[in-house]
């Protein structure tokens, strides 16, 4: 009896230490010290704890490294999205927002936290969507689109590029299926501008060109008419009255 209940007092403290590593503690150690086969295992398994602990640990500081260094991708991808003068989101097919930048955000005069999660409708009105509406359709059905679109803001018309690019899912059902979009839309206003300004030089400049030829054109002519008229009145200055009727018609052809 003694050396049955000294033999089940060693099981009953393996299987406890092992409850407690089971539990999570990986701390806890058996303390098995004997030279028969009860103390090998005991020794093995706090050994094997030993190990799951060092190697949790390990584990533990690569996950860490791992997070801050996705952190700090994160954060650069942000900065460096929001610096970029582009206005960019993304788009679930139900037509939630699932990514805003900076720019894009202030395209629609909202917060970028404000955005996200919500419906594209809500965002940028009725007006909006009913010019927008046909080619985000086309998009989701799985073409890149481009168009412009023009709208009131602060006291001047500013003018928009965007280019709607499919995003297809990745992987079990939906491999190869259209799950959203991406958005990326540039502010052409000043470019339309210099654009008008361009064209309505190069007619001006039509115009001189136009203008000038005219004038050379005429000036032949008249060169004609008032040599000839020149020629007239040294002939015909005898004629009487003739030149009453000849240096008017010079005086106005110069």
């Amino acid at each position: 009896y003694i050396a049955v209940g000294r033999l089940v007092r060693l099981l009953r403290r393996l299987a406890d230490t092992a409850a407690q590593v089971r539990a999570g503690d990986l701390d806890a150690q058996s303390d098995t010290r004997r030279g028969d086969e009860i103390g090998l295992l005991g020794t093995a398994f706090d050994g094997m704890v030993r190990q799951l602990r060092d190697t949790v640990a390990t584990l533990d500081s690569r996950v860490r490294d791992r997070t801050a260094a996705l952190a700090a991708a994160e954060t650069r991808q942000r900065v460096i999205l929001d610096a970029i003068p582009a206005c960019i989101a993304g788009l679930d097919r139900d037509g939630r927002l699932t990514f805003a930048n900076l720019r894009w955000a202030e395209l629609v005069g909202r917060d970028k936290a404000e955005v996200i999660g919500r419906d594209l409708a809500s965002v940028v009105g009725r007006r909006a969507m009913a010019a927008l509406g046909s080619h985000l359709d086309r998009c989701l059905a799985g073409n890149v689109v481009t168009f412009e679109y023009a709208f009131p803001r602060d006291g001047r018309e500013m003018v928009t590029k965007t280019t709607l690019i499919p995003h297809r899912g990745e992987g079990g059902l939906e491999e190869g299926a259209v799950t959203g979009l991406f958005v990326l839309t540039l502010d052409i206003t000043d470019e339309k501008q210099t654009e008008r300004q361009l064209v309505e030089a190069q007619r001006l400049k039509a115009v001189g060109q136009l203008s000038g030829g005219l004038a050379h054109d005429f000036n032949n002519l008249l060169s004609i008419i008032i040599g000839n008229l020149s020629a007239a009145r040294d002939r015909y200055a005898d004629v009487e009255g003739l030149d009453a009727y000849l240096e008017p018609a010079q005086r106005a052809g110069r």
